[in-house]
């Protein structure tokens, strides 16, 4: 009898051992996934808050430079603070756009979009009357503090620049933030 149950023991504990091995892995293979899937479960919520409040500021005035398309800055807010920075900068080729979703005050996602204006078929010329989406880049951002993040680009940029880590995202948010307490 205790050699059964001493056998049974040892089948329960490889069954443990094998059973938490697999979780451990699959916290390892699909942690991030779960992750994307939280930011972007907030992303959508601040993207469909109707109750956030909006304030846009001119580019150019901002940044004291003037661009060849302008630019705004929009800020949705709310008591808790800000919740989103739209950043669209138009420049002679097109527009640069920058998105940065916060909670509590941290990034979670950011967005940098490059457009270009079409080209007439016919015309050596562009047609400033159509964008086309060039490139898309989406930062998800584990950890703010030590720049944890996962980045998924799409096409390649034409006359942007690549960050070189989320602080060069930084300026923008303090600047935003300067703008708010005016």
């Amino acid at each position: 009898m205790t050699r059964a149950c001493s056998s049974l023991a040892a089948l329960d504990m490889n069954k443990f051992f094998l059973i938490a091995i697999l979780l451990f892995l699959r916290g390892i293979l699909f942690g991030q996934d779960d992750l994307i899937g939280s930011i972007e479960h907030n992303v959508d919520l601040i993207d469909r808050d109707s109750t956030l409040e909006m304030k846009e500021f001119d580019a150019n005035q901002v940044y004291g430079h003037t661009y060849d398309g302008g630019g705004v800055i929009s800020v949705h807010f709310d008591r808790k603070g800000i919740r989103k920075i739209k950043e669209e900068i138009g420049i002679s080729t097109g527009r640069l756009t920058t998105i940065i979703y916060l909670k509590e005050g941290d990034p979670i996602k950011i967005i940098e979009r490059e457009e270009n204006f079409a080209h007439h078929a016919d015309k050596p010329e562009m047609d400033y009357s159509r964008l086309h989406q060039v490139f898309q880049t989406e930062i998800y951002i584990f950890n703010w503090e030590k720049d944890h993040t996962q980045v998924r680009k799409k096409g390649a940029r034409n006359f942007s620049e690549e960050s070189c880590g989320l602080f060069e995202y930084e300026p923008l948010i303090a600047l935003v933030r300067e703008q708010m307490k005016k």
